[in-house]
Order: structure tokens, then sequence, then C-alpha cells
């Protein structure tokens, strides 16, 4: 049920944009809905080349990327759009269904169960959200502080609210810092090749680690002499070529 929704969403791109750069955008979508994916990659790309950035845009890359049969391409495209719109239901779908298609499968038991869980509900926000989370909960505990100094407030029921009042401080703040070490302070490449040997070194010679194909995503470690040193999402670490790759 769900490829068959992520696969509806795959015709029908978004075209909630507004801006100087609507009328491209939908010559953008008119291109793709005529079946002209080259065109609406043109299009889409020379966008996302002047500077504007915005979910619909990446969404709609993805879409444009995976007709044209870039996977690799489709998944940064919709790693990107989900990073500006994390509970965006369309851009979910499509990134599941194109990674169920990816000869590379990565198996969610890999990872640390409390790290996921972590990891999810941070980013189930924008940046800016928690930010401004933080920030109400912080002016709560000033005023509250203050309260106590002029009225000398201590009675146990308030000192349970400010205390929790600092927990949920402590907890958005951490939250704020995964999300931006995450999605920021991370730099991050997709495989686009079909086939790509990683290595045990940056150089053509050095030892092959394993082999990998389009559309694995890695977290960029290093870069040295035309190669990314990465770790990879089935948790391998390796060098691959920066040509075989894209960094977002």
């Amino acid at each position: 049920m769900v490829i068959i929704i992520a696969a509806f969403f795959l015709f029908f791109p978004a075209t909630n944009l507004w801006g100087s750069a609507e009328d491209d955008f939908a010559s953008g979508v008119k291109a793709y809905n005529a079946g002209d994916y080259e065109q609406a990659l043109d299009i889409f790309g020379g966008l996302e080349d002047s500077g504007y950035v915005s979910p619909e845009l990446y969404y709609n890359l993805g879409n444009s990327y995976y007709k044209s049969g870039l996977k690799g391409m489709a998944v940064a495209s919709y790693m990107q759009a989900g990073r500006l719109a994390p509970r965006d239901e369309d851009t979910k779908a499509n990134l599941r269904f194109v990674q169920g298609t990816l000869r590379d499968k990565v198996e969610d038991s890999l990872q640390n169960p409390i790290w996921r869980f972590a990891k999810e509900s941070s980013l189930y926000f924008k940046a800016n959200e928690l930010t401004w989370i933080a920030f109400v909960i912080y002016l709560i505990i000033i005023v509250m502080l203050i309260y106590q100094v002029f009225y000398k407030q201590k009675n146990l029921a308030f000192l349970i609210i400010l205390f929790f009042a600092v927990f949920l401080l402590i907890i958005s703040g951490t939250m704020l810092g995964i999300n931006l070490q995450l999605n920021y302070y991370t730099e991050r490449g997709v495989i686009t090749d079909p086939e790509v040997e990683i290595l045990a070194g940056p150089g053509a010679i050095s030892e092959v680690r394993f082999t990998a194909h389009e559309g694995l995503t890695f977290r960029i470690l290093d870069q040295e002499s035309g190669y990314y040193e990465g770790i990879f999402a089935n948790k391998l670490k390796g060098w691959i070529e920066i040509s075989k790759a894209y960094q977002f």
C-alpha cells in the first residue's frame, strides 16, 4: 500500500510555491507532467543553482531525478526536502519508495534504538521551531525565577513546575543540538554511480573493502586526493572517488 501511495505522488509533483521563481517552477511542473523529465531537471536545477531553496523545489527535483533514472540524486533531493519540511508525508513516502528499490538495503536494526529515537524525535522539528520552543521555555523559567524572588514562592507545586520547565529546556536544547549537528554541521554524500568500490585509502591502488551501489548515503569524514572518506549507511567505513558521489 505504501508503494502504491508513494508511486502516486511520484506522478503528481507539489505546486505550492510563491515568489519570483513561481513562473519557472510552474514551467518545470508542466515539463514534468508532460513527461519531459530532462527539461524539468534543467528548470528545477536552474532554480537551485540560482540560490532558490524550498522543500517543494527539492521534492520536485527528487521526482524528476527518479523519473530520469538517477536514484542517488533522487535520494539526496528528498533528504534535502525533508530537512526543510520534516513532517511532509509525501517526501517521506517517496524517499522510502526510492530507497526500497536500491540494491543496498539498510536495516533499522543496525542503529542503536535509543539513538534512533533521539534522532527521529529531533528531526521531527525544524531547527527554528526547536529554537523557539527552547526560547519560550527559557523565558518561562526566567519569569518564574523573578516571581520566586519577589514573592518568596517556595511551595512544592511551584518547585515541581520550575524543575519540570528546566527539564524541558534541557530536552529541547539537546534536540536542537542533534538537529543542527545532523542537518547543518554534518557533511553528507550519496553514491551516484551504479556500482563503486569502497577503498581502504584515498587511492586507486588501495585495498577494496566492499562494493556499494547507487543511492547508498554516507557521512563525510575527510577529503583527500580526489576521494571522500565516509561512514556509510551500512555502518562500514572507507574511501570513495568524489566523482562517483554527490555531496549535499
